[in-house]
């Protein structure tokens, strides 16, 4: 989570310091709840309330906080699905007005500048962005500012209609391996990856769309799965010598492309 250089826009980008503030509030408010769960603390419960309004405050993507809670409290404390829905449901609730505020506000701008699709298109473009945000995890070379992916590039290349197959084969996957071996930490891991991307999706025209759906800072939610799924592999495969070894060669190798990263945002010259 910490040196995957998908986070190197977030930390190093003045604008980005909203979404380390939303995210350190949104964590805590997942590590609250945690605890709520375990103790069944109404104290705890409502600290994780108010960490999540203001977690929002910070930025409205931290909505992506409630799906991610419904999962743990699911499957992690085997939760009556009905009582966490509850438990949720008072989020949101208390964030309804904050968020006609944050839609008006987009919208007012949003529907002037985007390109809107129709609705079923819009599902293939977010299975397009999720299946970008994948590869990029993998592989994250030549990060950029502007990907140029705007709906219209999208719809006009014909990109979404083979792209949109990979996260729904990566999704059947995890899901087998589920039901097959009896762990739900990868599916977790998956379920808590796609819903930090919910809101950016662009299942909802969003502003930014007009230069492109899909952008670096938009996955640092998402990143906490990713760091479910190393540590649900590192527990089923063992901490061996050659798995911490291998483990080990891959964070200095994040790191490396990390470091390789933060110059292009020292100024406008070498960002642009």
């Amino acid at each position: 989570f910490a040196v995957h250089p998908l986070q190197v826009e977030s930390v190093s980008w003045i604008t980005g310091f909203r979404d380390v503030l939303a995210g350190f509030l949104g964590f805590l408010t997942l590590l609250f709840y945690f605890f709520h769960c375990q103790k069944r603390s109404p104290l705890l419960y409502g600290i994780a309330t108010l960490l999540f309004l203001a977690s929002t405050l910070a930025k409205s993507s931290s909505l992506s906080i409630i799906p991610m809670a419904l999962a743990i409290g699911i499957i992690v404390f085997k939760r009556p699905w009905r009582l966490a829905l509850t438990e949720v449901a008072a989020w949101i609730v208390l964030i309804i007005p904050l968020f006609h505020i944050f839609s008006t506000l987009n919208n007012s701008v949003a529907l002037r500048v985007v390109h809107i699709v129709p609705l079923p298109e819009r599902f293939l473009l977010a299975l397009d962005a999720i299946a970008f945000y994948i590869y990029k995890l993998v592989f994250p070379f030549r990060l950029t500012m502007d990907y140029g992916r705007t709906p219209q590039y999208v719809i006009q290349h014909g990109f979404h209609f083979a792209t949109a197959v990979f996260p729904l084969a990566v999704a059947a996957l995890a899901g087998f391996y589920w039901l097959r071996k009896r762990n739900a930490w990868p599916f977790l891991a998956g379920l808590i990856f796609f819903a930090g991307l919910i809101p950016v999706l662009g299942i909802k025209p969003f502003i930014f769309q007009h230069i492109s759906t899909v952008a670096d800072r938009y996955a640092y939610f998402s990143l906490f799965g990713a760091s479910v799924l190393l540590c649900s592999v590192l527990v089923k495969i063992g901490t061996r010598k050659v798995t911490l070894g291998a483990t080990a060669l891959y964070l200095m190798l994040l790191c490396g492309l990390t470091w390789k990263q933060l110059p292009v945002w020292k100024d406008n010259a070498s960002l642009f």
